[in-house]
């Protein structure tokens, strides 16, 4: 299923999971240098996480926006069940900031939590799926074993 075509004014993609392949994502958000810079990254951290046995992450950020010039993805995943991801080395959550700094990718642990300024808590998946007005936002969904190389 090909990526959706993102919603006018805000520039989201539509409400909802999109489950996507890697030629998708890269087809349809590798148009400029720094999106193809953030993709190579991704790329890394995505194999790394294949590797340890993650099924499934959900991409967010900026990135899976119509911002020409995104700063991060924001990338959910949830770890196999009894995994010592504190064991991870720059995937333990412990050393997100650090990974965020050096690749642009911030890997987010679900289901962590956040909010918005004073707003409810909810799991990280929710939170990033609206913005900081509640505006309802799309994820793309990208399962690892099935859809990744």
């Amino acid at each position: 299923m090909p990526v959706p075509t993102l919603a006018s004014p805000n520039g989201y993609l539509p409400v909802g999971d999109h489950t996507v392949t890697w030629t998708e994502i890269t087809a349809g958000f590798g148009h400029n240098q720094r999106r193809r810079q953030l993709l190579e990254e991704l790329f890394v951290v995505l194999q790394a996480l294949k590797q340890r046995g993650v099924q499934t992450v959900w991409l967010d950020g900026s990135f899976v926006t119509a911002a020409e010039l995104p700063r991060d993805i924001d990338v959910v995943y949830e770890a196999p069940e009894g995994a010592d991801v504190a064991g991870w080395g720059y995937l333990s959550p412990l050393r997100r900031v650090e990974l965020r700094n050096l690749t642009g990718i911030d890997l987010w642990l679900g289901p962590a939590i956040g909010r918005h300024g004073g707003g409810p808590i909810s799991s990280i998946k929710d939170f990033f799926s609206t913005d900081r007005d509640s505006i309802g936002r799309g994820l793309l969904l990208l399962r690892l074993q099935k859809d990744f190389p």
